[in-house]
C-alpha cells in the first residue's frame, strides 16, 4: 500500500505496525515529530540533507544505517544497534525509530 500524507508543522506522526516494511520519504516541516515502530520489518527513512531534527533509534535485532552527512554515530552490541543524535543543526523536530526486528536505514536526499 503506498500513501501520501500532507503534514503540516509541528505535527505528531506515529506509526505503528506489527510486521512489515516502512518507506517514508519526503521533507520534516519545523516543529514536526515523526515516532516509528515496527515489530518486525525493515525502516527506511529519507529525509532532505538540511534536515534539522533529533535523532533516536534502535533495533533489538538488526542493523542501522546512517547516511554519513549527518555526524551521529551508531553503536553496536550483540545484534543490538543504537543511534542517539542531531540530524542538521538546531533541530526544530524529532525522528524516533525503534525496530523489534528488522533494519533501519536512512538517507539523506
Amino acid at each position: 500500500m503506498d500513501l501520501t500524507v500532507t503534514v503540516p508543522a509541528a505535527a505528531n506522526i506515529d506509526a505503528n505496525l506489527g510486521a512489515g516494511n516502512v518507506e517514508v520519504s519526503g521533507t520534516l516541516p519545523s516543529g514536526t515529530s515523526l515516532d516509528i515502530v515496527d515489530q518486525a520489518g525493515n525502516v527506511t527513512l529519507a529525509l532532505p540533507r538540511e534536515t534539522s531534527a533529533r535523532l533516536d533509534a534502535t533495533s533489538n535485532a538488526g542493523n542501522i544505517t546512517v547516511d554519513p552527512s549527518w555526524p551521529v554515530a551508531v553503536s553496536r552490541a550483540a545484534s543490538n544497534a543504537s543511534v542517539t543524535g542531531t540530524l542538521g543543526t538546531k533541530p526544530t523536530g524529532a525522528v524516533t525509530i525503534h525496530v523489534d526486528a528488522g533494519n533501519s536505514t536512512l538517507n539523506a536526499q
